[in-house]
């Protein structure tokens, strides 16, 4: 069994969100009489999101170590229906708006979350199950990484020791739980017997900061994004005296928010940690505390739990940064018969390019592959430049990414109206509101003896400061 519940206080609260709690005496009672139904080791989709219900659901599946394919509960129906098609679970846990969606009947419900039957037989599964999350964002390429419980465990002894992380101390989300960000939170509060607040809300909503004064917790994660909310509702501007830990990740930190947040963390006596990792190496697998700073492209080391390596270092010492650990992913699946065997190279290549300096931390410079972070989901820009392609009818465009920001080169002036149309219909395609569009306009779009964009001259055109 994953959980080791025999170690932890049973009668304290495991999970609290708006509505409900659930203590882990609770958790592990509704964990036995969801395993009842199930019986054995079998494929279980979750569409999820953060609240006790979830939260139950997904303690007990990994407890009993099924195979656990985390969607958010956002997703579309089309979406949700291909990867039942190509996965085969033989139970979805889900809110009452997805039993109907799906006419599907439920043998079991708490706290508005159903367990359904799909009708799917059970089939063969290498290893000890484990926890599969999609890296797609939302431009098709629907690829999922199955992260194993032997390397979870691990990976959530490691993290919460590399933050300072204790038992009595409690995490608010602010992300999603089928966010590997998150659920590496999750994971580690179950494993120390913490409380974990659950909210979808987000900072700019009065009910989080109703949740937030109620139940004081020590420990804030987030993205860039976050944190520019926490400057506009001015949480920095006085001590909050039971928060001590916050976290960042998934994107880059701007410059203005990295000095803001060292300063108040200087000032009232808090820790902050940039943290870096992907959804291939368990979550977080490099870290950096804002007490050493050493500027905005500097990633740290990696924590207990792995290492780093570069692969293929030129001349100057650079290379791509390659993580080799227990926490390392088993590997990509497609569909259930990826599920039959368990790769055994267990090196993640990050697709970073990175530099390493004599006291062992590592700064990115550059990426190998055209993908870059947008508000937390990886996101390739060929998908983007071929969707607006498509948009502009054939006419010639490139795209180039920054932070939560795309600069789309475009060889036909276009008119502001279908600019503007094009924008809002890129957000739709990739399911994110604040990303940032710019439209450059060229004469022609520069291109090598072979027709390939040569997009580091592209590069040059825009400020790379935000890149």
């Amino acid at each position: 069994m994953f959980w080791e519940f025999s170690e932890i206080n049973k009668h304290k609260v495991a999970a609290v969100d708006e509505a409900n709690s659930i203590t882990f005496e609770q958790t592990l009672m509704e964990a036995e009489k969801i395993h009842s139904i199930i019986n054995t080791k079998c494929v279980v989709l979750m569409l999820s999101d953060n609240s006790v219900g979830s939260f139950a659901g997904y303690v007990a599946f990994t407890h009993y170590e099924c195979i656990v394919i985390v969607l958010e509960s956002s997703v579309k129906l089309s979406f949700c229906q291909d990867m039942i098609e190509k996965y085969r679970p033989q139970f979805i846990w889900a809110q009452d708006s997805w039993k109907r969606a799906l006419r599907l009947e439920s043998s079991f419900d708490i706290y508005g979350y159903y367990l359904m039957r799909t009708g799917f037989a059970p089939y063969e599964i290498s290893g000890s199950g484990g926890v599969v999350l999609s890296t797609s964002g939302s431009t098709g390429d629907v690829k999922c990484v199955w992260l194993g419980y032997a390397q979870m465990k691990k990976h959530a002894f490691a993290l919460s020791n590399a933050i300072g992380f204790e038992k009595d101390d409690s995490a608010i989300t602010t992300m999603p739980m089928a966010f590997v960000y998150t659920l590496s939170f999750i994971n580690f509060h179950v494993m120390l017997g913490a409380t974990i607040v659950l909210t979808n809300r987000s900072f700019m909503e009065r009910q989080f900061w109703e949740l937030f004064g109620i139940y004081q917790p020590t420990c804030i994660s987030g993205l860039n994004l976050h944190y520019e909310m926490l400057q506009l509702v001015k949480f920095f501007e006085k001590d909050c005296s039971h928060m001590r830990i916050f976290t960042q990740g998934g994107d880059v930190f701007s410059a203005e928010m990295r000095e803001r947040v060292k300063e108040y963390c200087g000032k009232f006596g808090k820790k902050c940690y940039i943290l870096y990792g992907q959804t291939e190496t368990g979550g977080t697998c490099g870290l950096l505390s804002l007490e050493e700073d050493r500027g905005k492209k500097c990633i740290g080391r990696a924590i207990s739990s792995g290492s780093f390596e570069m692969e293929a270092a030129d001349g100057s010492g650079n290379g791509e940064l390659i993580y080799c650990g227990q926490c390392a992913m088993l590997g990509y699946v497609t569909d259930a018969e990826d599920f039959k065997c368990i790769p055994k190279d267990r090196k993640v290549f990050t697709g970073d390019i990175v530099k390493r300096d004599n006291d062992g931390f590592y700064y990115i410079i550059g990426r190998k592959k055209r993908i870059v972070k947008l508000s937390g989901k990886r996101v390739n820009l060929d998908d983007i430049e071929h969707y607006i392609g498509i948009l502009l009818d054939t006419v010639e465009s490139a795209c180039i990414g920054g932070k939560d920001c795309i600069w789309v080169f475009v060889a036909s002036k276009q008119d502001e109206r279908k600019e503007e149309q094009v924008k809002e219909e890129v957000k739709r395609f990739l399911g994110i509101v604040h990303v940032k569009l710019h439209f450059v306009y060229v004469d022609s779009l520069v291109r090598n003896e072979s027709g390939k964009i040569l997009y580091a001259k592209l590069e040059e055109l825009i400020d790379k400061d935000n890149l």
